[in-house]
């Protein structure tokens, strides 16, 4: 599978939001439902206003929607948890903006490791000859309501990547994800002729759109031809990797 295009989006000068009592008993059934304690009132209150129709747009607004953007097979959105506080579906507003009419599908629920899970469904997909090409939209909210025992690390910004991604080699090509792997527990296994890159709940690129930033934004730190990216989840322990070849 190959990446053959990206693009990127932050969010500054983050608002603060209140969330609205519909929401907040929304979210309390889902933790009742879950066995868990109730989140924290602060945890409501505190954060960005940022909706993901805001953040989505931000970053399709610098696609090609009207030439290459919409040659693929399959949409998928990847992001940490479910949306803060929103007044619209985002998946059938931006299908409907951008004239999306493929088959559309969201991985959440993951924690950090959504956008990895959404390459591994999209990598299926391609090996069964289902899809030739496909779109990867990445978001993250920094306002995800979490329980008082909560020990992890959230999203400390609001960003949104677009990756587009083919079963074949073209000239647009830039990087093949040779590899994917899940593990339970942390991946410490090393590749001696491999850039390796560690991202975990200390380091700024802890948040789903921000996996790929060494690959792109940070691409003048990459010394070799072969980079691993290694992923852990601080919530649930769990880890990813990610093999892939530059083709620059």
């Amino acid at each position: 599978m190959f990446i053959t295009k990206n693009y990127y989006a932050k969010l500054e000068n983050t608002p603060v939001k209140i969330a609205r009592s519909r929401f907040t008993r929304y979210y309390n059934d889902l933790f009742l439902m879950e066995g868990v304690g109730l989140p924290s009132f602060s945890s409501y209150n505190k954060k960005n206003a940022y909706s993901f129709v805001d953040i989505g747009d931000e970053v399709l607004s610098l696609c090609d929607v009207e030439n290459s953007f919409l040659d693929f097979d399959l949409f998928l959105v990847a992001y940490w948890s479910h949306e803060y506080d929103p007044d619209h579906t985002f998946g059938a507003y931006f299908c409907e903006r951008y004239g999306i009419a493929k088959r559309t599908f969201d991985v959440c629920d993951q924690g950090v490791l959504a956008p990895l899970t959404a390459l591994y469904l999209m990598q299926l997909y391609m090996t069964h000859g289902k899809v030739e090409k496909g779109a990867l939209l990445c978001m993250d909210q920094a306002a995800i309501p979490v329980e008082h025992k909560f020990k992890g690390v959230l999203p400390s910004f609001a960003s949104a990547r677009v990756l587009l991604l083919s079963s074949k080699r073209c000239k647009n090509a830039c990087y093949q994800i040779t590899s994917l792997n899940f593990k339970k527990g942390e991946i410490k296994e090393s590749l001696p002729y491999h850039d390796q890159i560690f991202i975990n709940k200390e380091d700024a690129r802890y948040n789903c759109a921000e996996l790929f930033h060494s690959l792109f934004e940070g691409s003048h730190s990459i010394k070799k031809k072969n980079i691993r990216i290694i992923v852990s989840d601080s919530e649930s322990s769990n880890s990813a990797s990610m093999d892939v070849r530059s083709l620059y």
